[in-house]
Formats: C-alpha cells, sequence, structure tokens
C-alpha cells in the first residue's frame, strides 16, 4: 500500500498474475458501501522499482520497531534517503492510472500477523464490479494524496504504512499477499 486514510487508498497488487496500480475511489469514506479501485496493469520494471521501494521501507520500519530511528526518518534508513527520492520520482510518474485500460473492483483486505520480524502481512481479495462513476468521490478528497504539499503527487503514504501485494498461490481466490 502506497497511500493509507482510513483503510488502503493507493498501492501495487497482483491481479491475475500480471502487476497493476490501484487507486481508491473513496466509496466508502461517508457511507456503508464498499470501496471501489480503479485498477490498470503496470510493467514489470514498475513492479520492481515499487518492491524495491518497499524493502526500504521496511529497512526503516524494523529499525524503527528497534528504536535505532525516530519517526522523523521516515519512511527511509538515513543512507537509503538518496535512493528512496530517486525511486519515489520515477513511481510518481509510473503508478499511474491508465483511463483507457482501468476496470473497476472491490477489495477485501486482511491483516495478519506480522513475519517475525515485525513486518506486517496482508492479503486482499479482489471482485470485479461495474463502475459507477457518479460514487467516485477522488476530486472531493484529493487533499488525501498531498505530499510536501505537491496535490499532483499520487505517491502520498498519507499517515498509514504501505505494502506491496503479491500473489498468495495456496488458495484457488484471488489472494494477494506480502510473501
Amino acid at each position: 500500500m502506497t497511500d493509507w486514510y482510513d483503510g488502503p487508498r493507493r498501492g501495487v497488487a497482483i491481479v491475475s498474475n500480471r502487476p497493476h496500480v490501484y487507486v481508491s475511489c473513496w466509496t466508502n469514506i461517508d457511507s456503508d458501501d464498499d470501496d471501489v479501485f480503479l485498477l490498470s496493469q503496470i510493467s514489470d520494471e514498475t513492479l520492481s522499482l515499487a518492491i524495491e521501494d518497499w524493502h526500504i521501507w521496511e529497512r526503516w520500519s524494523l529499525a524503527h520497531k528497534n528504536g535505532l530511528v525516530t519517526p522523523e526518518t521516515h519512511p527511509c534508513l538515513p543512507q537509503e534517503r538518496e535512493r528512496h527520492l530517486a525511486l519515489k520520482q520515477a513511481l510518481k510518474n509510473l503508478l499511474v492510472l491508465n483511463e483507457r485500460a482501468m476496470f473497476a473492483a472491490t477489495a477485501v483486505f486482511q491483516y495478519k500477523s506480522d513475519r517475525g520480524d515485525g513486518t506486517p502481512r496482508m492479503l486482499a481479495e479482489w471482485t470485479v464490479v461495474p463502475y459507477d462513476c457518479s460514487k467516485d468521490k477522488r476530486a472531493k478528497y484529493e487533499w488525501a494524496n498531498d505530499d510536501d504539499n505537491d496535490p499532483n503527487n499520487p505517491m502520498n503514504p498519507c499517515g498509514g504504512g504501505k505494502a506491496i501485494f503479491f500473489n498468495n498461490r495456496r488458495s484457488p481466490r484471488r489472494w494477494v499477499s506480502t510473501n
């Protein structure tokens, strides 16, 4: 997950064995509706960059949990800041929806116990649904994507952690996992 605000808002997922970016439509923010996400495919190279950035965050998270760094260093260790910033800039331009080749889906996210190193294990089950643009509230909540006062930056972590979702082949359903 690259964005979190009262639930997952943006991230990367493997759906039907292909990497995708997903973006929340914010349909659940002021209703009991399930949140709807828009998804579109990304390249394997983009996925590799996202995974590299995720590993940088995992190392920071573990160091933070062990008291080795302060919250002010978030989201990376000081010695990895330059690489993280380069990845962040690249991903800002790569993790975008392809408006001509996207689909809508709901997701059930499950948060499992950590993997033994303090990093949470997250799963999601995706269900393709019809897209109803009248319920899409992305424009209303555009402020939530604010990063360093840049309203055009879609990569803001919005407070919570982030996770990359990977395919979990042990289940016949479309569960995806950080493992």
